[in-house]
């Protein structure tokens, strides 16, 4: 996950809307503790229409206990003294706080949302002109399909991981917190036993996201892979179709869309197994604290409101913290694009170090002993080429597919460099001098 945590730090390159968005996300999941909360004197009020106090009564007896936090003064002036009137006050209450929380929620997600998309266009544009200042050979030799695949497919599966990140996760986790706190205070012996699985939980989640990360990984090789047969087909479709080469390059083609399937569907097999086990883990973790808690009642341990209330918190944290799971593994598959992204960002640039400029072209170019080969050729594009153009003569360069003709004028403006040999403008050797100093005096027409 190294690689996403790269990109994950530069989220707070905006720190103010960072923050903002944590703090709506922590005062919507207050909201809903609070509203937790007070279904405990609701559900009073209800199970006890005869015997029971009213919300005003349960009030200061709790401001009785001196407790560390107190009903204040002017709240209490509010509260009704009917028991129906309490009840209806309550639900009220946790209808505001929906509304309030709802836009809060609303916010947060719209601001984790502006937050990733603009991190992630700073990484294209960063990574566009690395591109940009790249050896030419170096990207000739990995292919323009490479670099455009990971500039745009790599940056949009990361903004995915991001948005997860800053949004849904962070809600969903506050929001499950806030319940589990609530829990807590209904009865900490359940919360106590509920808490034991989560090692069991961390484990798997683990392994799911090591098998979503190589998976992914795959994916977008194959995808980019794709993406080269295609843009090399089409864009070379009069080539393909003189030489009747359609079927060979429809199975190219095929192959590796069987790949891009192949490695889609162990991603999807392994996100699959993650929302069944919650599932079936909350079941058991439920089931063994509801017979707990029977033989608590039984025994006169355990008010029967408190473990329907504690219950009841606690199914919301399962609820709240159940798509985790997924989203774990949605960020879990982010690091395999970002890990692309940075591979782009480290390769070398141009030499761009401090050097001497070179005057107005005057005299003479001059090839001398020139070779050159590319990596994936057997032999050299250009071998052993020696000429010499006085100033101010037209000439040009004729021959056959392959013969060298483009690699020879690449190196006249250092787009490659020479294996062997030099090539000279007026005596200066070009590998010597200041390289925008040297193309500022050419131009060239595709």
């Amino acid at each position: 996950m190294k690689h996403f945590k790269y990109f994950a730090k530069q989220m707070l390159r905006w720190r103010v809307r960072f923050l903002l968005a944590l703090s709506l996300a922590v005062f919507s999941a207050i909201g809903l503790g609070v509203g937790l909360l007070s279904l405990g004197p609701a559900l009073s009020l209800i199970l006890d229409p005869e015997g029971g106090k009213s919300l005003l009564e349960l009030a200061n007896d709790y401001n009785a206990q001196e407790k560390f936090v107190q009903v204040p003064e002017w709240f209490l002036s509010q509260l009704p003294q009917d028991r129906f009137d309490g009840v209806l006050f309550i639900l009220i209450g946790i209808g505001c706080l929906t509304v309030i929380g709802g836009i809060a929620n609303f916010l947060h997600h719209y601001l984790s949302a502006w937050i990733a998309v603009h991190v992630i266009a700073d990484v294209r544009d960063q990574a566009f002109g690395h591109v940009l200042r790249m050896e030419l050979s170096r990207v000739l030799r990995s292919g323009a399909s490479e670099f455009i695949s990971r500039i745009i497919r790599d940056a949009e599966a990361l903004q995915s991981g991001l948005t997860v990140l800053m949004g849904k996760s962070v809600a969903q986790f506050t929001k499950g917190l806030a319940a589990f706190a609530v829990a807590c205070v209904f009865d900490y012996r359940l919360v106590i036993i509920a808490v034991l699985v989560l090692p069991i939980l961390a484990i798997v989640l683990h392994q799911i996201g090591r098998r979503v990360r190589k998976g992914t990984k795959e994916t977008l090789a194959a995808q980019q892979e794709l993406l080269r047969i295609s843009s090399e087909s089409v864009q070379g479709l009069r080539a393909v179709k003189v030489n009747t080469s359609e079927d060979s390059v429809k199975q190219a083609f095929s192959d590796v869309n069987k790949r891009v399937v192949r490695a889609n569907m162990k991603v999807r097999i392994v996100r699959a197994f993650g929302s069944p086990f919650m599932e079936i883990l909350a079941i058991v973790v439920l089931g063994t604290l509801a017979g707990i808690a029977a033989k608590s009642i039984i025994n006169g341990n355990l008010e029967f409101d408190r473990f329907l209330l504690s219950i009841g918190a606690l199914a919301v944290a399962g609820s709240s913290l159940r798509p985790l799971t997924g989203l774990v593994t949605e960020i879990q598959s982010a690091d395999a694009p970002a890990n692309r992204l940075l591979q782009i960002l480290d390769l070398p640039a141009e030499d761009e170090h401090e050097r001497q400029g070179i005057g107005p072209h005057k005299e003479s170019i001059v090839f001398d002993g020139v070779t050159y080969s590319y990596a994936s050729d057997v032999e050299p594009a250009v071998k052993n080429i020696s000429i010499t153009i006085p100033h101010g003569q037209r000439i040009a360069i004729v021959g056959p597919n392959g013969c060298g003709k483009t690699t020879m004028v690449s190196l006249l403006p250092r787009l490659l460099r020479p294996q062997q040999g030099a090539v000279f403008i007026d005596g200066q050797d070009i590998a010597t001098v200041d390289l925008h100093s040297l193309r500022k005096q050419m131009g060239v027409v595709t």
